[in-house]
């Protein structure tokens, strides 16, 4: 083959690749959340709240669809969401997954951030709420991506007592040690 072929294959192979790549990759948004266990209002349902911090980069117009499966989450309620998002429920419906859209009325850049809640009746008594799976839309509603929530790590869960460090503890042991010493009858 001569050097004009494979120029002529590499042309064609370029142009190729062209129009079956895929579009430019879009970064996901981070979302986390805080599950919290309400005060049950109806007997026998199971209240819960998830409190998310959606993280950037999100573009003017774009969504993320936060799923709330059928079998775990029912009646989700009490949707808000602070500046610049929008939130939608749309509740499960004859077996199909209910989902939370967050919709950004002005662009997040990386590092910016904004809150949205949503209240719901959990399903399965013997186990707590824990992640979800969330999908991120373009301005013209194409999935551009699927991520799933992550929970906030709790600094300090109720009921824990902060330890000391191994320094404050060392220092006292030698304080103790030196005060005894100085005490000790001749």
């Amino acid at each position: 083959m001569n050097s004009k072929s494979r120029l002529l294959c590499a042309g064609r192979a370029l142009l190729v690749s062209a129009l079956f790549a895929t579009p430019a990759a879009f970064a996901l948004p981070v979302i986390t959340y805080t599950a919290t266990n309400l005060a049950d209002l109806v007997v026998g349902e199971d209240l819960w709240r998830y409190d998310y911090v959606i993280g950037g980069p999100l573009g003017t117009f774009e969504s993320v669809n936060i799923f709330f499966d059928a079998t775990s989450y029912g009646e989700l309620s009490g949707e808000t969401a602070g500046s610049p998002l929008t939130a939608l429920t749309t509740p499960s419906f004859m077996g199909s997954d209910g989902y939370l859209t967050l919709t950004a009325d002005t662009a997040m850049a990386a590092g910016d951030s904004a809150v949205a809640s949503v209240d719901f009746v959990w399903l399965l008594p013997t186990r707590a709420p824990g992640a979800q799976s969330f999908e991120h839309l373009d301005e013209n509603f194409n999935v551009v991506g699927n991520g799933a929530t992550s929970a906030v790590a709790d600094p300090d869960p109720p009921g824990t007592v902060p330890e000391p460090s191994s320094a404050l503890l060392v220092l006292s042991g030698l304080l103790l040690a030196g005060g005894l010493r100085a005490r000790k009858p001749v």
